[in-house]
């Protein structure tokens, strides 16, 4: 049966008593309780097909011990909530909209519309396009509250509702703390006279401040890309939004992100309310219009930028800003962010850095690991070892937006910039390093842990980048000897023109000034990691890493030849290929890639040595 044409406003029921209600509605289950009052299913007397919410609430009934002024203040509110919806603002899809509406002695009964799911119930089933769908009908919801002079003040998940269990319609509800105004107001439904319904005194003379819908809008973009609801943080709040609440990266479009990080919460979007987006933005932007996606970041000079990073390493975040891995957050007590405490020092670094373990405040039981580095400033105290703030750029940029997350790469969890040193923090590892497992390789464990060590490398050749110093104190086990990661770049070159796989489409002309871009391509060889591979390569087969190159192969270091009883004759057909004179091939003559190495025979047998 097709639902009756409803007026665009209610009018008022009375009832003589509360019992008189039945003759109306029957009710069926509570949906849920509040101080004032209880939420009920219930079906209409007249069509029984129909269901319908009935809110009931109390209108000072002596069973109940509250103060007559707390009372007061809930039926002005209820007033206000009702003149709102019935009569200020238009019937909309996406609001709740009230069907009926009667008052007894002691108790007003709200019949709505029946809601079947809640926004909680969405956010970790949603996807791109569903989520799309939603954000889209609620900012539509807002625009309209706002057009005709309402701020809703109140936009989060309790307050967003699905009409049907397959999460199509989106229901705004909940105006109990809303504000009306008519100097807000671009436009009137049905002659709206506000004279008429309210006192002067209960209505807004002071400037709207729509941006507080907006934020709100921006926290429920959040949680729907984190598939979660994200309460409020009072302490560790920069580690649980980069872990707990970490956006889902994988299961949205750079469109979807670059909404999110003008409208988002604190550190994935705008710093201050003079860098979000307004509520007409939102609603043109690319991501709900459907229109091409052009990323909407402000201009830079990019020349000055690089320039200022010479006296500043917090201009990072401005060079950054379109960068959707990870935020930069600003610390303002280096070298170690507020929130982490230094719980030990590690000396497996090369010795530009400092590398300690840490604990977060708020996960006393993780460690981490933090890298601070020291930035080649204007004014560096003597005796501190540092970097100049090119590399460090070109460092970050590489690790954290080139190269897209990969198995054998460690995990950077944080980014932290003062004006001159850079916080890392990055996953703690096992204490493990290749050269630990040198001593004790074999066949089989050479095979399986060289096989991830060239994929990493292929992952870096493939998006342009040269890793120049892959030493075994840059590989870390995260166990006994079975999985390792690569954990520092800090020396790796982009060279465009190696490029056959981009992340997310990256533009290197964004992030390089031409001159930069020479320079990298002249610099970097992509068979100088080809060769380290060969060394690593030598020192499994052979048990040990002889940090000086030209001893190998001398006739009195018979500790460096390899085992020819302990790997297959397929391991020192590889070695013959890229390994160290005099067990390979000399650098000028080697003519093999790194897809091909990664396709070598050896790396293809079983672990019982079958092809």
């Amino acid at each position: 049966m097709a639902e009756p044409e409803q007026p665009d406003f209610v009018n008022v029921t009375e009832l003589q008593r509360r019992e008189d209600l039945q003759n109306y509605y029957i009710l069926a289950d509570d949906l849920g309780q509040g101080m004032f009052g209880v939420t009920c299913m219930a079906t209409p007397v007249n069509d029984p097909t129909r269901r319908v919410a009935v809110k009931i609430q109390d209108r000072g009934h002596p069973d109940l011990l509250i103060p007559p002024h707390i009372i007061a203040e809930e039926i002005l509110r209820l007033y206000k909530e009702i003149l709102i919806i019935n009569r200020i603002l238009p019937k909309h899809p996406n609001i709740l909209e009230i069907k009926d509406l009667l008052v007894s002695p002691d108790q007003s009964f709200i019949v709505t519309e029946l809601c079947e799911r809640k926004m909680a119930d969405f956010y970790p089933v949603c996807d791109e396009a569903s989520a799309r769908r939603a954000f889209a009908q609620l900012v539509d919801a807002v625009h309209v509250c706002h057009e005709h002079g309402v701020l809703h003040n109140d936009i989060k998940v309790d307050n967003i509702l699905f009409l049907d269990a397959q999460f199509m319609q989106v229901k705004l509800i909940d105006f109990g703390v809303a504000e009306y105004s008519p100097q807000w107001a671009r436009k009137r439904h049905n002659e709206f006279d506000h004279n008429k319904w309210f006192a002067q005194e209960e209505i807004w003379d002071r400037e709207p401040h729509p941006d507080i819908d907006v934020r709100a809008l921006g926290t429920v973009l959040h949680e729907m890309i984190c598939g979660q609801y994200v309460p409020d943080i009072m302490t560790g709040m920069v580690e649980k939004m980069q872990t707990i609440y970490r956006p889902r990266w994988n299961r949205f479009s750079p469109a979807a992100l670059d909404l999110l990080l003008h409208i988002g919460i604190s550190p994935y979007g705008p710093r201050g309310d003079e860098e979000s987006l307004t509520l007409d933005q939102v609603r043109q932007h690319p991501w709900l219009t459907g229109l091409p996606f052009i990323n909407i970041q402000p201009a830079i000079n990019l020349e000055e930028e690089l320039r200022a990073l010479q006296w500043d390493l917090k201009v990072l975040r401005r060079l950054l800003k379109g960068w959707m891995v990870l935020p930069i957050c600003i610390m303002d007590n280096p070298p170690v962010p507020t929130g982490y405490q230094v719980t030990g020092a590690f000396n497996r670094d090369d010795q530009q850095n400092s590398v300690y373990s840490v604990t977060s405040v708020s996960y006393p039981d993780v460690q981490r690991v933090m890298k601070v580095i020291h930035g080649r400033m204007p004014g560096t105290p003597p005796g501190i070892v540092d970097v100049p703030p090119i590399n460090i750029y070109v460092d970050m940029l590489i690790t954290l937006r080139i190269l897209p997350r990969h198995e054998n790469f460690v995990k950077i969890r944080n980014v932290y910039v003062s004006t001159n040193t850079v916080a890392l923090v990055k996953e703690l590892l096992n204490n493990n390093s290749l050269e630990d497992l040198f001593p004790v390789a074999n066949d089989v464990t050479s095979r399986w842990v060289f096989k991830q060590i060239a994929n990493a490398v292929r992952h870096l050749h493939h998006h342009g980048v040269v890793h120049t110093d892959l030493h075994p104190r840059h590989i870390m086990f995260t166990d006994d000897f079975q999985h390792c990661k690569i954990i520092n770049c800090s020396h790796a070159l982009y060279v465009q023109h190696m490029v056959r796989l981009s992340h997310e489409n990256f533009e290197p002309e964004r992030y390089f000034t031409p001159v930069l871009l020479q320079s990298m391509a002249a610099q970097a060889d992509a068979q100088d990691d080809i060769s380290a591979l060969g060394r690593i390569l030598h020192a499994m087969m052979c048990n040990k890493w002889e940090e000086d190159a030209t001893q190998i192969g001398l006739f009195w270091r018979v500790d460096l030849v390899p085992d020819q009883e302990e790997f297959h004759p397929l391991a020192f057909n590889l070695l013959g290929r890229i390994g160290p004179e005099p067990f390979g091939l000399a650098h000028e003559y080697r003519q093999i890639s790194i897809d091909e190495i990664c396709e070598h025979p050896w790396l293809l047998l079983t672990e019982d040595g079958e092809p």
